[in-house]
């Protein structure tokens, strides 16, 4: 038993040093954006998004030291990653917009439908896990009501029972469909173009037929991949490949 609680304090004494640690790291990363370090910044900013990938304000900055470097591609794919965190946030999302309004091509996926778009919003307001976790709780209750149906005799109580069941289950529902619609943005990936200029392809290939020209921060959706080519689509609905030294996903 003392050897279980000696390796439980060593761990969750590691992992308090090394969240201090990287809170330092960001804190220093920030003096120097604060300072016009931009490179040195981007740089602090890149390794922790490495060691955090879900930590929303390390991408937001990176975003922001990216621009300040004059790296537009990198600057569009952190603020879009940042937005796939924290889909509500008014700062990233004007950051994008500014930011998208200086690409040449103004390419971006294709709109979603007002159901869709309202149906994010509701979503991004908790993660998919919090969304589970509301599922599971609600669920707990509507089995609670349906067996004050079941086995209370008083007619009142079990119409409440029932009436109230019906209820939760729906909320149930809603809850999972919430979860899983925040799950599932999560997983849907675009390609960055981070290059100042490049052809889209046929094939994955250097000689692949040239479909199009497109520049340093246009956005393409992901459809997967093959050695060391993604494959997109364009608006249109082409699919394509670039090089992902070309490009960045996220």
């Amino acid at each position: 038993m003392k050897k279980i609680l000696s390796f439980a304090f060593i761990v969750f004494m590691l992992t308090g040093f090394g969240k201090a640690q990287s809170q330092t790291e960001f804190n220093g990363a920030n003096a120097l954006y604060n300072q016009g370090k931009y490179k040195e910044a981007l740089q602090i900013y890149g390794s922790l998004t490495e060691k955090y990938p879900q930590e929303f304000k390390v991408w937001y900055n990176l975003g922001n030291a990216a621009f300040k470097t004059g790296n537009i591609g990198a600057s569009i794919a952190a603020y879009r990653k940042a937005l796939k965190l924290n889909p509500l946030d008014a700062d990233v999302k004007n950051n994008l917009e500014f930011v998208f309004q200086k690409t040449a091509d103004k390419m971006e996926p294709p709109s979603k439908s007002f159901v869709v778009l309202l149906t994010d919003k509701v979503a991004g307001y908790l993660s998919s896990g919090e969304w589970a976790f509301i599922t599971l709780l609600i669920s707990v209750f509507a089995c609670l009501f349906f067996m004050m149906y079941i086995f209370i005799r008083n007619y009142r109580l079990k119409k409440i029972g029932l009436f109230s069941s019906v209820l939760l289950w729906i909320l149930a529902f809603s809850a999972f469909t919430m979860a899983a619609h925040r799950y599932y943005y999560t997983l849907d990936s675009d390609v960055v173009i981070t290059a100042s200029s490049v052809y889209i392809t046929g094939e994955p290939t250097e000689n692949g037929t040239r479909l199009i020209l497109l520049h340093e921060g246009a956005t393409l959706k992901w459809k997967g991949g093959e050695g060391e080519w993604f494959k997109v689509q364009l608006p249109n609905g082409t699919l394509g490949y670039i090089k992902n030294t070309d490009a960045v996903l996220i």
